[in-house]
């Protein structure tokens, strides 16, 4: 274990240049017991090497008392302010913003003003949100002896977020997620030997893949569904107020379809998606027996369309059971992968269909090469084949949700009388 690895938990950071100033808003998140990472502006040498992962909340002194005198214009205060900011955020934090001041908020309007401008020119995240707080509005007591009001401070932080309520929610999720984890974690490790935790770590990554190739990962990745469980409780133990209404865009949806669908790992077991190398007519023949041949004759923008586009896989959808013991065949049947809906004359639209007898269509889409993806499937390919993914390609893998899922419309078809499955 590495002391840096805990250095993703702070999600709170203060970037100030007098210690006192940085001391006592730490002093006021701790005795709330909110964990907090203050970086003295003027200590250069104390700054990490690369950008903090997950900050939510940055206090940022936005005039440093240890330049303002050499700050003469708007357009220097911002980019001095932009340039602190940066030494700790990435491109792809999702942050509230505490414009941390001394000055009187209106004196440095136009300073702000320019500083929003700057987040195009610089390599840091947008924030979600700006809020600008002057510190003698939060405090009491004289330098050096500080003292931050916690309370009031989360009043007017309150006052302007009420207004994105959605954001919470995301951020509550992230807490209760890592509530869960740690929890999940907690309970495994608890009183349990080296020797032991040894052999649990590889009956997990045998439960998984069924091998021991790469069995750290596979192990870690079988305890996901566990510490599933621990965060799903953690959500039902949690009450929650009403959201503003919105409409979400359709991409968005998919982005996070995406993620809903597919594993990020490419262990060769259930679930997995290939991508056949196959001839021209290979995968014209595959494609008749799974989408409507209607679709295929509209016009020659579809042929092309599924010439370009559509990729021929092979599903791994074997028994979750089966693919972990190894005691058994693998089993596949054949799919597209394509757009949702392709062009036909002029500016409409068409959707992709599928045989109404054997053919399935995923019923929720995903995000995929830069567009509205699916899956369509051909139920009565079912087979035990591997010889056809010898030189095929791993491009993606179902969740263990999804594969079930599959695998009941399989058996709802091969389950029909006068169907025979041959091997």
């Amino acid at each position: 274990m590495r002391i840096e690895d805990y250095k993703d938990s702070a999600r709170v950071l203060v970037i100030d240049d007098e210690l006192e100033e940085g001391q006592a808003i730490q002093s006021a998140l701790n005795k709330k017991g909110v964990p907090s990472a203050f970086f003295h502006i003027q200590c250069n040498e104390d700054f990490p090497s690369n950008k903090l992962k997950n900050p939510r909340l940055v206090f940022l002194d936005f005039i440093l008392e240890s330049v303002s005198i050499e700050l003469h214009s708007n357009e220097q205060k911002a980019t001095h302010a932009m340039g602190n900011l940066e030494k700790f955020i990435g491109d792809i934090n999702a942050y509230i913003l505490i414009i941390w001041t001394s000055k009187p908020v209106g004196e440095i309007d136009e300073a702000i003003k320019e500083f929003k401008k700057k987040f195009k020119q610089y390599n840091v995240a947008k924030p979600l949100k700006i809020i600008v707080l002057q510190k003698s509005q939060c405090r009491s007591g004289t330098k050096p002896n500080y003292e931050y009001d916690y309370d009031l401070i989360q009043q007017k932080i309150n006052v302007v977020l009420s207004g994105v309520p959605a954001f919470e929610i995301f951020s509550i999720g992230e807490n209760l997620a890592i509530n869960g984890i740690s929890k999940s974690i907690s309970s495994i490790v608890k009183d349990k030997s080296d020797s032991r935790l040894s052999a649990l770590i590889t009956a997990l990554s045998k439960g998984y893949s069924g091998g021991e190739k790469e069995k750290e990962r596979n192990a870690l990745l079988n305890l996901s569904t566990i510490f599933q469980d621990e965060i799903e409780k953690e959500i039902i133990s949690q009450g929650f107020s009403k959201l503003a209404k919105g409409k979400g865009l359709e991409k968005d949806n998919e982005k996070l379809n995406t993620s809903l669908i597919f594993l990020t790992d490419d262990v060769e077991s259930s679930g997995v998606i290939y991508k056949l190398k196959l001839s021209l007519k290979q995968r014209r023949d595959i494609l008749k027996e799974i989408i409507d041949q209607d679709e295929l004759q509209i016009n020659q923008e579809f042929k092309q369309f599924y010439i370009r586009k559509l990729e021929v896989v092979y599903v791994d959808v074997t028994p979750l059971c089966g693919s972990a013991n190894s005691n058994g065949n693998r089993y596949f049947i054949n799919g597209v992968l394509h757009p949702k809906r392709f062009k036909k004359t002029g500016k409409t639209k068409g959707e992709v269909k599928v045989k109404k007898d054997y053919g399935y269509q995923l019923q929720n889409n995903f995000f995929y090469k830069n567009a509205i993806y699916t899956l369509s499937f051909n139920l009565k390919s079912y087979c035990t084949d591997e010889n056809r993914i010898k030189d095929a390609n791993v491009i993606l893998k179902f969740r263990s949700n999804i594969v079930i899922d599959i695998q009941h419309k399989i058996a709802s078809y091969i389950s029909r009388p006068g169907h025979t499955l041959l091997k």
